[in-house]
């Protein structure tokens, strides 16, 4: 059911943009009309909408109030001021390795009041996501999508995060083998390490997978538990940076390119 977006960001094939607006806010499906359609009919004039209430465990003020912080244009080294422990964040918000984000739809407003999001962006694509300094070093990526509730309202959770450390490319990953064990695969990309650990600490699945944000794409590695160890099995690799969530689900079309200021490798 479309929801009422944004104007969308201007942005030049350079990554410079203009300021976001300062206000977000949602619409409801049109109500119907009084006289009912026919199947076949089209609706000449659709009746204006107007935002609608926000699911009981959403606070629309603290939402608006959080969206309203969108910054294109500041780094983020001049807007983060405190350090994200990713392993702390991995342990709140998808610590089971086998349920994608522990099977909850963690919200917007959630993570900022665990991690705090100092550093918020909106693409030209209408993807939004926070940018988090780590602990150990590297940037967390952390997306989030609007999503209506039972055509009653809207909320804005986490569709995927990814942890990077370091420039990567594709080609990295070209000597991956099946039953390569998963800490091979952290030697290639050490933010991959932050499965390993979940994993250890966690009840071991049969399956599990590994996310790796890179710069021509995402990619996404799967693996099988055999003889004790997970050993790799196959890939998933989006170059138009699709952000994807349920592995077997159907994926709406998101695409979550970072800005050029927020590339690591750009730093």
């Amino acid at each position: 059911m479309p929801t009422e977006k944004n104007d969308s960001l201007n942005q030049s094939q350079s990554g410079n943009v203009t300021e976001p607006s300062t206000m977000v806010s949602f619409a409801s499906s049109p109500p119907p009309p009084e006289t009912p359609i026919g199947e076949g009919e089209e609706i000449d004039h659709i009746p204006p909408t107007t935002p609608p209430p926000f699911i009981p465990w959403e606070d629309g003020d603290k939402l608006n109030a959080l969206l309203s912080r969108v910054d294109n244009t500041t780094p983020y080294r001049d807007l983060i001021s405190k350090k994200t422990n990713i392993e702390s964040f991995v342990q709140q918000f998808d610590p089971d390795p086998s349920t994608f984000l522990n099977g909850d739809h963690p919200l917007i407003t959630q993570v900022d009041e665990a991690i705090g999001i100092e550093c918020l962006r909106k693409t030209q694509d209408d993807a939004l996501y926070s940018v988090h300094e780590a602990e150990q070093g590297g940037l967390l990526y952390v997306f989030y999508k609007t999503q209506e509730y039972d055509s009653t309202g809207c909320y804005v959770d986490i569709i995927n995060w990814y942890y990077v450390k370091e420039r990567l490319a594709y080609h990295d990953f070209l000597s991956l083998s099946d039953g390569m064990s998963i800490e091979e695969v952290s030697e290639i990309d050490p933010a991959a390490k932050v499965f390993t650990r979940r994993i250890d600490i966690n009840e071991k699945p049969l399956v599990t997978r590994t996310y790796h944000y890179l710069c021509d794409g995402i990619l996404t590695n799967f693996y099988s538990y055999v003889d004790g160890q997970f050993e790799y099995k196959w890939q998933s690799f989006q170059p138009d940076f699709q952000v994807n969530t349920y592995v077997f689900a159907k994926e709406e079309d998101y695409k979550g390119r970072v800005l050029p200021m927020d590339m690591i490798w750009n730093d």
